[in-house]
């Protein structure tokens, strides 16, 4: 009997795909993490049930985030990548010549599990001599950061910015993150869904408050099955 799984994308709107082979399945203190194998993307990561990243276009999604800083500064040294547990970003930035990246992600579990069974995503990204990285709470680090070339976000969760709590918590979390760049710093946010149009506007009001320079481009993201946004910034 064939086995699907459901990724909910948003409120009323789900994608079904096949399972060939449960990789691993549990949970970390934080959420449910899933590797699972599907057909014409391979292995794949699901959180709490919705599709992260999954081996065959990673890439994508993760040159999304990346290329753009270089684009800008091409000398950009020093990176600070905020979530992305699953290592594909880190991969991306060490790519370049940089000197230094620090991946400061929540949930270890996930990068413990992505390690072991995705391999093919991260590579050797996390033994890297020139990665840093910290379990840590994104909100409370960037407090203490400075002189960055570049910060990368991304975090953004359609869910968590409908509570004006955490809606709250981001408007601080960009202005800790432009107190941390160096003079013409660049950040680059993934905005999530095409269709999420109350929660790009959100956070793009928000960088507009804080950068210039703004930019925003849709990638379609296969194994997504649809559009994706994506947005650089300066520092003022």
């Amino acid at each position: 009997m064939t086995e699907w799984t459901d990724s909910i994308v948003r409120k009323g709107f789900s994608q079904n795909y096949k399972i060939e082979k449960r990789i691993y399945s549990g949970k970390s203190k934080f959420q449910k993490i899933e590797i699972i194998e599907i057909p014409e993307f391979g292995k794949t990561l699901f959180l709490d049930g919705i599709l992260q990243i999954c081996e065959a276009d990673s890439v994508i999604y993760d040159k999304a985030l990346v290329d753009p800083i270089f684009k800008i500064n091409p000398n950009a040294k020093k990176i600070s990548i905020l979530g992305g547990g699953d290592g594909g970003v880190l991969r991306e930035v060490l790519t370049h010549k940089v000197d230094k990246a620090i991946m400061i992600e929540i949930d270890k579990d996930v990068i413990d599990i992505c390690k072991k069974y995705l391999p093919e995503v991260c590579k050797t990204a996390f033994e890297d001599k020139r990665t840093s990285l910290m379990i840590e709470d994104a909100t409370k680090v960037m407090k203490k950061e400075k002189d960055l070339d570049a910060v990368i976000v991304d975090l953004i969760d359609p869910e968590m910015m409908t509570k004006s709590r955490e809606k709250e918590l981001y408007k601080v979390l960009f202005l800790d993150i432009k107190n941390s760049l160096k003079k013409n710093g660049i950040v680059s946010i993934q905005l999530g869904s095409y269709y999420e149009k109350d929660l790009r506007d959100f956070i793009v009001k928000i960088v507009k408050d804080n950068f210039k320079d703004i930019s925003i481009k849709q990638v379609f993201i296969p194994s997504f099955i649809e559009t994706w946004m994506f947005s650089t910034a300066v520092k003022e």
